[in-house]
């Protein structure tokens, strides 16, 4: 089947850009690619789902392999395509599982996955080009630091300790420091252990991830969108200007589905609004959906198609500032976890630096 072949064409480009042959595994993004690819030949043409779904379980490998068949299953036994999508957050992000529910009640399906791909393929394309949050990198630095640590604190510091008694000296203050760091971490290691189980867990279910970024991940971190809309909310608003869609239909659909608390909300009022007789474009500006200038634009130009087609672009610049910022906090983030390692071990080397001057100097 030729989308098998242009699947394994963009599993490729997900592999490339890769440096290590360790981690010759498939990218997230090419996963989600295929995937879309595939789904949408078989809406077109009309194949079976399931049957489509486990032959394309065979080209995958590990987890996602595991998923697709088990989304097969699910396809089987009768659930919705869209529910089914829903249980597997491994497999599909959340903007994936929005388009896919949002084609399946408004009638776009194919339409929503066509501007889908579009958007997977063009953040695959720019993917080696973007700084990547490895979580290897944290959890290998991290290792190697408290091992290094440990064999210290247990192997050399009770015989310098040793040492200064028997000369009754006093230890330096960096060296007491380490130590006094040192006991901290073993009173606290049972729950510093209990900790890093539950995350790992989390980690590994990603359903329970997904609800705890969706219920306080945000609320803390933030997403990124400031007074930007989501982009995804516009390019459905577009798509429902070129079908000639009701729009308070898709709106109160997004707000139903949308993945962001906020962004709900301001869905919801723009929705009763226009059920109230609001104009449109005057609900969704009043509700925060639409800026002043975006406001200004879709008032003055009455063609659903320039309308569309100037929601789209604003949806691909707000995307364009999304990503950009989510690579400024992954720029920020690796040297920062470098420096504290770095002090960290700074402060290690000289403590046991002032030892040994201290030992130099009262044996002279």
């Amino acid at each position: 089947m030729s989308e098998i072949r242009s699947f394994r064409l963009v599993r490729q480009q997900g592999l490339a850009w890769r440096s290590f042959s360790f981690a010759h595994r498939d990218d997230f993004e090419a996963i989600q690619l295929g995937f879309l690819q595939i789904l949408r030949a078989a809406i077109v043409t009309n194949r079976p789902l399931a049957a489509t779904m486990r032959g394309l379980a065979e080209e995958f490998r590990g987890g996602a392999q595991q998923d697709v068949r088990r989304l097969a299953g699910q396809l089987e036994a009768g659930v919705s395509l869209a529910n089914a999508c829903e249980q597997f957050p491994s497999l599909l992000d959340e903007e994936t599982i929005l388009a896919i529910r949002m084609g399946s009640q408004s009638g776009l399906l194919v339409p929503g996955l066509d501007k889908l791909i579009e958007v997977k393929r063009e953040r695959l394309r720019g993917r080696a080009s973007r700084p990547r949050f490895d979580r290897l990198y944290w959890i290998s630095m991290t290792v190697v630091t408290l091992i290094c640590w440990t064999y210290l604190m247990l192997r050399i510091y009770p015989i310098l300790t040793q040492i200064f008694d028997e000369f009754g000296m006093r230890l330096p203050a960096k060296f007491q420091m380490i130590g006094f760091l040192w006991n901290a971490f073993a009173r606290l290691w049972p729950l510093i252990l209990l900790v890093l189980l539950f995350f790992s867990a989390i980690s590994v279910a990603k359903r329970w991830e997904r609800w705890l970024w969706r219920k306080w991940g945000r609320r803390v971190f933030g997403d990124g969108f400031g007074p930007q809309m989501p982009p995804v909310t516009l390019e459905w608003i577009a798509l429902a200007l070129r079908f000639d869609k009701p729009l308070s239909s898709i709106l109160s659909t997004l707000a139903k589905y949308h993945f962001h608390r906020e962004t709900r909300s301001r869905l919801l009022v723009a929705r009763n609004d226009i059920e109230l007789g609001t104009p449109a474009w005057e609900a969704m500006s009043s509700s925060q959906l639409l800026s002043p200038s975006e406001f200004q634009f879709l008032t003055s130009h009455e063609k659903s198609s320039l309308q569309a087609y100037f929601l789209e672009s604003q949806a691909n610049q707000n995307r364009v500032l999304l990503e950009r910022w989510s690579a400024l906090k992954i720029l920020v983030a690796h040297p920062l976890l470098v420096i504290v390692f770095g002090l960290f071990v700074g402060l290690i080397s000289i403590s046991f630096f002032e030892i040994l001057v201290s030992l130099i100097t009262s044996l002279s």
